[in-house]
């Protein structure tokens, strides 16, 4: 059962007690990510959430490891287009410091400038690698290619070189005074715990957080589908195609998810035994969806030699003409949504994924829905109206696409032709 309350300060705690387990799940999610950074900040949330680890008032970077890791806990961070998460694994009698370290971090970094220089040369690293990686490249690109560049959810996680440089403490410090503040807070708590002291102790280390801060805006950016292609002298091509998508919360979610596992998801998958069982002309090829609070995109992947492109598009908009044209079977659509309930009941039995569940959802969409009202949304999904979401989706006058390999944007484009 899930329970939800607002510390003294407006801060929003959701928790899932579960009693027959020994550990506690604690994440503080920052309604903060880069589709809100301005231009010029771009990667500033990515920064905050590593600088965040790297020393407070009363305690070192070491300390903050060192301190965990004695008692056997878990401690990270992650920064997404839409929101930063610092969360905590542990134990439950060691919840107390769970909480210590977490709030520590939030309300007490240092943002020391000697810090800041040295993990800009990490995070410029971590840039680099990621240009490196060709097939992980193209998925960045896809999204470039969805929504521009540098603006709203086209724009880096990991910002660039020219942003990151111009990025110091005072302007970190500014930012979070805008951005973390209270009303932008969802603390999620699943494990074991007593009700009474866990608020107490959120009370105690997260009550004194108080900035006003802005008003919250998440900002429409409208779907271009352009094309981005970048020419490298590699053995394989990737190339993803994107279209528009349902958002987080909407109605159409659940049909969207039953489709992608059967179009794309998995090795039973229509693309996976179409294009790589049968034909044997790629390695990877899958789909997947990435929603957002107001809009999303349904991605498709391959990665394969460059000769085999043209074949391996020509299967893949084959196979998206079929989905617009032909309603699933009943068998197809029940193994799709069986397969949708198992993942997700499956996922339930770690509390650390029900506490990301539980406020990323309450951080999202305003409210946690039960694993009752899942299945239930799920049971609901009818093959009209998975026909009528993937007719929606499958638009290719507003195709995104990109591409990485030994080709270049005129052959790419004679590739798409449809």
């Amino acid at each position: 059962m899930y329970c939800m309350y607002h510390l003294d300060n407006k801060i929003t705690v959701v928790t899932e007690k579960i009693e027959h387990v020994r550990s506690v799940a604690m994440g503080v999610f920052v309604y903060s990510g880069s589709r809100h950074e301005p231009a010029e900040l771009s990667g500033v949330s990515h920064l905050i959430e590593h600088m965040l680890f790297k020393g407070t008032q009363k305690r070192s970077a070491k300390d903050i490891a060192e301190e965990f890791d004695a008692v056997g806990g878990h401690l990270n961070a992650y920064t997404t287009k839409e929101y930063t998460c610092f969360y905590a694994n542990i134990l439950d009698e060691n919840i107390e410091l769970a909480a210590d370290i977490l709030s520590d971090m939030l309300l007490n970094s240092k943002l020391a400038d000697k810090d800041i220089r040295l993990e800009r040369r990490v995070i410029l690293e971590e840039i680099h690698m990621s240009e490196d990686a060709s097939e992980d490249l193209v998925h960045d690109m896809v999204l470039e290619a969805a929504w521009g560049k540098g603006r709203g959810l086209g724009a880096s996680i990991l910002g660039s070189q020219q942003t990151l440089e111009s990025i110091d403490a005072a302007a970190m410090r500014d930012y979070m005074n805008r951005m973390y503040t209270p009303s932008k807070i969802v603390i999620a708590v699943a494990g074991n715990f007593d009700d009474a002291a866990l608020k107490a102790l959120l009370e105690e280390k997260f009550g004194s957080w108080h900035r006003s801060g802005t008003p919250h805006i998440t900002e429409g950016t409208p779907f271009l589908g352009d094309m981005l292609v970048r020419e490298r002298n590699i053995e394989q091509t990737h190339i993803c195609l994107g279209f528009e998508g349902p958002p987080t919360d909407s109605g159409e979610m659940y049909a969207a998810m039953a489709f992608n596992n059967i179009f794309g998801n998995g090795m039973s998958s229509r693309l996976f035994q179409r294009v790589r069982e049968e034909k044997g002309l790629v390695y990877s090829i899958y789909s997947y969806l990435n929603p957002f609070v107001d809009t999303g995109v349904f991605v498709i992947s391959a990665s394969m030699a460059a000769k085999n492109a043209k074949e391996v598009l020509k299967i893949i908009f084959e196979e998206v003409d079929r989905a617009t044209s032909e309603m699933l079977s009943k068998a197809t659509l029940g193994r799709a949504k069986q397969q949708l309930k198992g993942n997700y009941i499956l996922g339930l039995e770690s509390v650390s994924t029900r506490m990301q569940g539980i406020g990323r959802s309450l951080m999202l969409n305003g409210r946690v829905r039960t694993p009752e009202q899942v299945i239930e949304n799920i049971d609901k999904v009818d093959a009209k109206r998975v026909s009528d979401c993937v007719k929606t989706v499958f638009d290719y006058d507003m195709m995104a696409s990109a591409a990485v390999g030994n080709i270049d944007e005129d052959y790419v484009r004679e590739l798409l032709k449809r």
